[in-house]
């Protein structure tokens, strides 16, 4: 918490609110029973100077520092503090004579957000420029459920909320707002016109004009580009891919490379090793289906994953769906994505600048980002990935060499 005030005064130049309270409640009997009447569906709130976490709606995130904490649980519990505190900036604001009302919820909760997203930023844990490339293309691949910010009053926000893909209509489209409304003024006098209370300033006068600025620029987030199709290559042995991969936690180096041709129960394959791991990738889609350790299975797909839907052009969308076996933990789980290729676009990486197809990943249910890859024909694989909900956080991997046979590859043609 005190990280989080540090950064909130020293790098967000925000009014520093101290001392606060924080209570914490095991579930959500006793987070009723002594929060405020109507949560149950709250996992934390802001009263005042107090804040109300329900430790049973985040996730059973560990909050005791004797414990070596992962990283993807420092972020949910720094993300759900920070957020919540920036409603106690807001809160104290009124106390000293603004009025919270006036306030329409979406900038509450937005501002909130953005808060949270700065925080993590300067703590070196998740970029904020990358938070806010993700909180767009989900507006963009979900544009036709948005509403427009006027009708996100509190009985219509809570009434979306609870719908599906909900938090993407509700607090994505909010943050996103937020961001746009500060990026259209200069940051350190947007702020002031928060701290002194003179917020019709902040919408430059007249929250109409900024109601439409913001329609237009949702209208032109991640417009389909490219006239290209990407044909499915040829892999051949030998072929290999070195990769830099990193995380909040650590950087590596990571070398795939295609050691034989196999069949994985009669169906034909590509055998690509990885340190101690061969991945079986069939010949149809280059998708994975199999993964052996010293020659042992250790995971099986009922179908290989189709990461690709060959041609790969910009536009296309399919649904990635399949059943896992891990045999090393004993688990089963089916997966349910659905893709899309975004754009086609040049991509530079530290292996060089190549055309790349932008494969985007997202959860059918919550319409959340979960994965981006770039597909480039020059490579014959991905040159770049990143994966936002890992144990270890955000991971992304750049390609940072490569050798593979071209004369094998079908490369590009027009659609």
């Amino acid at each position: 918490m005190a990280a989080i005030m540090t950064v909130c005064r020293e790098d967000l130049h925000l009014p520093i609110v101290d001392p606060i309270q924080l209570f914490l409640y095991k579930d959500t009997a006793s987070f009723e029973a002594y929060g405020q009447p109507g949560t149950t569906n709250t996992g934390a709130y802001a009263q005042g100077k107090k804040l109300h976490i329900n430790l049973e709606k985040t996730r059973g995130k560990r909050w005791v520092t004797s414990e070596r904490l992962a990283v993807v649980e420092i972020l949910a519990v720094v993300e759900i503090l920070a957020h919540e505190y920036g409603h106690v900036i807001l809160n104290a604001l009124a106390s000293t004579g603004r009025k919270t009302d006036y306030w329409p919820i979406w900038f509450q909760e937005g501002f909130a957000g953005w808060v949270a997203a700065k925080v993590l930023n300067s703590l070196g844990w998740q970029d904020y420029g990358l938070t806010l490339h993700r909180a767009k293309l989900e507006l963009a691949h979900n544009r036709d459920l948005l509403t427009t910010l006027d009708g996100l009053d509190w009985l219509n926000w809570h009434a979306l909320a609870g719908k599906p893909k909900g938090y993407i209509r509700t607090y994505i489209l909010a943050f996103v707002a937020v961001d746009r409304l500060i990026e259209m003024g200069d940051l350190s006098t947007t702020l002031q016109y928060l701290k002194t209370g003179d917020f019709a300033k902040i919408f430059q006068g007249s929250r109409d004009v900024f109601q439409a600025d913001f329609q237009n620029y949702l209208s032109n987030l991640n417009p389909p580009s490219g006239l290209i199709a990407m044909q499915k290559p040829n892999w051949t042995v030998g072929d290999q891919w070195v990769y830099e991969e990193k995380s909040p936690e650590a950087r590596r180096i990571v070398v795939s490379e295609v050691v034989r041709e196999d069949a994985f129960q009669g169906i034909p394959s590509y055998v690509v090793k990885r340190d101690n791991e061969e991945s079986f990738y069939t010949k149809e889609t280059l998708g994975l289906i199999a993964t052996m350790e010293e020659g042992k299975l250790t995971l099986r797909r009922d179908q290989s994953a189709q990461i690709f839907s060959w041609p790969l052009a910009a536009g296309k969308e399919w649904r990635n769906t399949y059943a896992e076996e891990n045999l090393k933990n004993k688990s089963k789980h089916t997966i349910d994505l659905s893709m899309v290729v975004s754009t086609i676009e040049e991509t530079t990486v530290p292996a060089g600048t190549f055309q790349a197809a932008r494969i985007e990943t997202y959860d059918p249910k919550s319409g959340r980002l979960l994965f981006e890859r770039w597909y480039s024909p020059q490579a014959k694989y991905s040159i770049k990935t990143r994966a936002y909900v890992t144990k270890e956080g955000l991971k992304e991997q750049d390609l940072i060499s490569l050798k593979v046979n071209a004369g094998n590859n079908s490369g590009n043609r027009s659609p």
